[in-house]
């Protein structure tokens, strides 16, 4: 498995053993710091991936990874944001410039930072990758900013495709902590998780001279910590519906006006949105700022051998490209610029073609074959996603013979119902399997300390929804207690040498916390 073709997500090195005392050591201290009601799995995922999968004694980097969680997490965050309206939001919003500022940056600085900026309810991220991958062909220093991570916090932050380095983030890290915690006015005075990376990723931007900075969104837009940017002249609006609606609004009227949010004065807007009342605010957004809106259209792919994902996105990410390709007159293009500059957009797509052909993203549409069981992840988490995620398994398995089991969790306030009977009804599912964001358990490790109470009891509550709700097709469920209890039990279930197709959906800490579970799951002699 390939991170945008770059990145090895399965070579962890050989200290990745869960019971090497090695890792025993450095984890026991992270335990001790803070109480299991307060620092939940995918938290603890994040702490002691981070700090020790890939070099254990990395000292800078683990403490960072500590210091780090340490700050409001995004649950927590998005919480307290709740019913707050659009005056605190906007003064939390401004709390980000603050935080810059302080840290050594002014907006001023920011200013030297070319930007693509892009929002959306759905395929933000594959949008920004497919982006970010068509400007580095023509040899363009990206920088590129997204959230969440799978594995390590360093994949949120890559130039030139690659997650940086632990070292490069360490360096970076430390020098916009320290400026930040000299220059607190209290103790909570620092900024949140999300709002602390986006502050560090411009420092890394501008330290590392990149040339386009590619920024996915976190939520929203218009209060998003990233809508600081003050030079984006190239905008992108994927696909819009109803999400985080506490937040941003009940209807898609009110979302689309976030999202919308992110459009800056003379810039170049381009969108896949196809609601007309989403089309009418973006528009009136447009006209306010003197921006030019263009509705992307789906381009001509039917040769094209790529996955649904990459189509549903492909056209608004080489939009996006070429746009700031022309607006930049970049020229470094050599013999290509002359009709990349002067012509039209679709002399990009044969260049298009081939780089997205090999386009991977791990997360989203990915098959792993391990063992007796074929591993079909994808981290859809709306109605939209789920959708595309069903109709993904079901063609690819269709009328192969083999078992299908779902394995499934959810965060945030996810309607249950509505994403399982829409996975259960399409993709003829025989067993659920519910498990919480833990990879996996060792006998020195309590439950405790990786999944609290309140957890195992939401994911009850799922699992009593689904119990409850009606299906077309009669499925069992199973709770378990971490993703790799889950595996081995689905793998028991194979006769002889048969296989079992198994789709992991629903939230993409699942997926990053499967990954880790996989590691081990994957020498476990059957």
């Amino acid at each position: 498995m390939r991170v945008f073709g770059e990145l090895n997500l399965f070579k962890l090195g050989k200290d990745f053993v869960y019971d090497n005392p090695k890792i025993r050591k450095i984890l026991r201290p992270i335990i001790r710091m803070t109480s299991s009601t307060e620092f939940s799995a995918h938290r603890m995922i994040a702490a002691y991936s981070n700090g020790w999968i890939q070099d254990p004694n990395n000292d800078d980097y683990k403490n960072a990874i500590i210091c780090l969680n340490r700050l409001q997490s995004n649950a927590a965050t998005i919480k307290e944001s709740l019913g707050s309206g659009t005056f605190v939001q906007n003064l939390r919003y401004k709390d980000t410039i603050t935080y810059l500022e302080r840290s050594g940056v002014s907006l001023e600085d920011l200013d030297k930072l070319s930007v693509i900026h892009v929002s959306g309810t759905k395929g933000k991220g594959t949008t920004c990758a497919l982006t970010e991958t068509l400007l580095r062909s023509y040899e363009v220093k990206t920088g590129f900013f997204s959230s969440p991570h799978l594995i390590s916090v360093t994949e949120r932050i890559r130039i030139n495709g690659i997650p940086i380095s632990e070292k490069l983030f360490s360096s970076y890290f430390w020098k916009v902590w320290n400026c930040l915690n000299t220059h607190k006015q209290n103790d909570n005075d620092m900024p949140a998780y999300f709002k602390f990376l986006t502050i560090l990723c411009f420092h890394i931007f501008l330290g590392e001279n990149i040339e386009v900075a590619i920024l996915e969104v976190g939520i929203g837009g218009e209060f998003d910590s990233t809508n600081i940017v003050r030079n984006t002249r190239t905008v992108g609006i994927t696909s819009l519906g109803l999400e985080h609606t506490n937040i941003l609004g009940h209807t898609l009227e009110e979302i689309a006006l976030q999202k919308a949010g992110i459009i800056k004065e003379n810039s170049n807007v381009f969108t896949s949105v196809t609601q007309d009342v989403c089309l009418d605010v973006i528009q009136e957004k447009c006209m306010e700022r003197s921006a030019h809106l263009t509705k992307v259209q789906k381009l001509d792919m039917i040769n094209w051998n790529v996955e649904q994902i990459v189509k549903v996105n492909a056209s608004l990410a080489i939009h996006l490209a070429y746009d700031w390709l022309k607006s930049n007159k970049f020229e470094k293009l050599n013999g290509i610029s002359s009709y990349v500059l002067d012509g039209d957009l679709h002399k990009l797509l044969p260049t298009a073609q081939t780089i997205f052909e090999s386009f991977q993203f791990p997360g989203r549409f990915q098959y792993l074959k391990i063992k007796n069981l074929n591993i079909y992840l994808d981290g859809a988490h709306t109605e939209e996603s789920i959708n595309l995620c069903s109709k993904w398994f079901t063609k690819t398995t269709n009328n192969n013979g083999n078992e299908k089991v779902l394995v499934f969790n959810l965060t945030g306030d996810r309607e249950a119902e509505k994403l399982l009977k829409c996975i259960v009804n399409n993709c003829d599912i025989s067993l659920v399997c519910f498990t919480p964001n833990t990879p996996f358990l060792n006998d020195k490790l309590n439950i405790n300390n990786l999944t609290t109470q309140s957890e195992m009891e939401k994911l009850l509550k799922v699992q009593d929804i689904f119990k409850k709700c009606k299906t077309t097709v009669k499925s069992n469920s199973t709770l378990f207690s971490s993703i790799l209890d889950s595996l081995n039990h689905i793998s028991g279930r194979c006769n002889n040498n048969g296989e079992i197709d198994v789709l992991i959906t629903g939230s993409i800490h699942l997926i990053g916390a499967t990954l880790l579970a996989l590691e081990i799951f994957s020498k476990n002699k059957l």
